[in-house]
């Protein structure tokens, strides 16, 4: 599913666990908000260019829209451990 308002933040950053898993996301306005809050505010349309999908145990994540780069590699990925800013 594709949501989004014309008025809605961007993600600019990933924020990983240890283990490579996604646990919160960098907003263009400098907001860090955990990955729960994420796929709210997606449901609500206010973070645009992501779509939701689920796994294979029925977990949802978000995904870009672009064709070219579905799991955000074209943006900063942070290890939770480093400095978020």
């Amino acid at each position: 599913m594709t949501f989004g308002f014309k008025n809605s933040h961007v993600i600019k950053k990933v924020v990983t666990n240890n283990n490579g898993d996604t646990i919160a996301y960098g907003l263009e306005n400098g907001d860090i908000i955990m990955k729960e809050e994420a796929l709210s505010m997606v449901y609500q349309g206010t973070i645009s260019g992501v779509r939701l999908e689920k796994d294979s145990d029925g977990n949802e994540y978000l995904t870009t829209n672009d064709t070219n780069d579905d799991n955000f590699t074209s943006i900063p990925n942070v290890n939770h451990t480093n400095n978020l800013n």
